[in-house]
């Protein structure tokens, strides 16, 4: 049985850290008591008591250690700045008004954009006022500020 709980604990323990998943990695950690657990003489034929071991370990591991894990295997998350635009100017390149979603170039890129009370012309440049999913609000120009790019 020792083999069969360090196969899953090596198995668990890369996937984990494949996953950055700190569920496998407490998984992994209860393969690796079983392992242990399969080399006490009294213990290393019974597998039913192995498992209760094990899976008692798992779920006093989730209970106790899952929200410290979370912070060791926390991945790189994606937060959306959504002032990231705020202030810039644009260029419209396609007509747009409170009604009417249109386009407008920033940064190298098109967006949809609307504005929030004026109707305004491809050339004309706007000042974006804020960012709402992927589409741009914008209006017209009150202070430009200065970008770094």
């Amino acid at each position: 049985m020792f083999f069969l709980w360090l196969g899953l604990f090596i198995g668990f323990l890369v996937l984990s850290l494949n996953s950055d998943s700190p569920e496998l990695f407490i998984i992994a950690l209860g393969a690796f008591i079983g392992s242990t657990v399969s080399l006490i003489p009294a213990l290393d034929q019974n597998f039913l008591i192995q498992l209760i071991i094990v899976f008692s370990s798992i779920l006093l591991s989730f209970v106790f250690f899952r929200k410290k894990l979370k912070k060791i295997f926390r991945g790189s998350e994606f937060r959306e700045d959504f002032f990231e635009f705020s202030g810039r100017t644009a260029k419209v390149i396609e007509t747009l008004s409170p009604k009417i979603k249109g386009r407008v170039e920033i940064a190298g890129t098109t967006w949809f954009a609307i504005s929030l009370d004026e109707e305004f012309q491809p050339g004309d440049t706007v000042q974006v006022l804020e960012k709402e999913g992927l589409n741009l609000i914008v209006g017209r120009i009150q202070k430009e500020v200065e970008w770094k790019s």
